[in-house]
């Protein structure tokens, strides 16, 4: 029990010490994505505005989205962020994220199983120099030990990738071959590496199967992604929600932008030390979050079909009848003069 509670103070005090918010994570969308927090001396924001625009999305009282103006396929996610957890003052940030579409790749997985026994060694050190020989390489440094050899041979066979896995112990060698494919190609330099190398019988086929990956694939490139970023950082300072925020800034912001500059640990920030804008993780003092997770989430059928006006959707009732008074005024200006012309 002394020794539990010791552990658990020392773990407290590490979390007192660091400032680290388990609560924080990254989003798998932060490599197809661009975020920047701005942080710099002089930059302000009012986000209220956004609540008043058409076509925007309200997440949460420090979270707005809306669609891209530059790409349908981008959608733009304005938030209130510090610059360190627990941090009491919040600066706007500015995401771009592309939409992503799921991509099936199959391919053919290869492996091939053999064990040799009764085999000294020195025989297996001599059939890997005999590999080598055969154009073989080594795919990292071999393990040659008195009662034990591990070693990874490596070859490109029209342009597939092959793997042979050794090794030996108690007098047994067991081999292992791993290819992306089995042409005769591939088959031919397997049986030349078992029977000249090793000195066993060759084989007929390598036993494969197919697997079926899915990958995400965003639909638009990074040139896109940072066009849209440029543009959304000047409209945005535009209509007043961003203010103090200079062409100059917006040049700088978009020579450090690289796509995958976003969530916590790599979102864009301006470092007063280094008087440029650089990941959150280069700056000195720095609290990195290592747990995956979804920092925002929202469902893409929220996301408005047209990007946002700059004009506000509830005008209030003054501004919204002003034309009426307007044309009631001149009509009882009308009606006066005629009434003055009668008499």
């Amino acid at each position: 029990m002394r020794y539990l509670r010791i552990i658990i103070l020392s773990l407290l005090f590490l979390v007192a010490i660091t400032g680290i918010v388990v609560s924080a994570c990254f989003d798998p969308m932060d490599k197809y994505s661009i975020e920047v927090l701005l942080n710099k001396p002089g930059i302000e924001h009012d986000m209220g505005k956004l609540a008043n625009l058409d076509n925007v999305v309200k997440l949460s009282d420090d979270v707005y989205l809306y669609r891209s103006h530059l790409s349908k396929d981008v959608v733009v996610i304005v938030s209130l962020q510090s610059l360190h957890p627990n941090g009491d003052v919040k600066y706007v940030a500015i995401r771009v994220e592309p939409r992503v579409i799921e991509e099936k790749i199959e391919r053919l997985s290869c492996r091939l199983y053999l064990t040799i026994h009764n085999t000294s060694r020195e025989s297996v050190i001599e059939a890997l120099d005999r590999a080598c020989e055969l154009e073989w390489k080594y795919g990292e440094n071999p393990v040659i030990g008195n009662r034990y050899v591990r070693a990874v041979m490596v070859r490109d066979v029209i342009g597939y990738g092959v793997k042979v896995y050794i090794v030996w112990t108690r007098n047994e060698t067991r081999i292992t071959v791993v290819s992306e494919n089995k042409t005769s190609d591939v088959v031919k330099v397997v049986n030349e590496l078992l029977v000249k190398a090793f000195g066993v019988k060759p084989i007929d086929d390598i036993p494969c199967m197919k697997l079926v990956e899915v990958r995400q694939k965003p639909v638009v490139g990074e040139e896109i992604i940072k066009n849209v970023l440029e543009y959304e950082l000047r409209w945005l300072r535009d209509i007043g929600i961003v203010k103090g925020l200079s062409d100059g800034d917006i040049a700088e912001i978009m020579d450090s932008a690289t796509l995958g500059y976003a969530g916590w640990n790599s979102r864009l920030v301006y470092s007063t030390r280094e008087g440029s804008w650089v990941p959150y993780a280069e700056v000195e003092g720095a609290v990195l979050i290592k747990k995956v997770g979804c920092s925002v989430s929202f469902n893409p059928e929220v996301v408005p079909e047209e990007a946002p006006e700059a004009h506000t959707a509830h005008p209030s009732m003054t501004n919204s009848m002003l034309p009426i008074v307007m044309i009631l005024g001149i009509a009882v200006v009308i009606a006066i003069v005629l009434l003055s012309r009668k008499r």
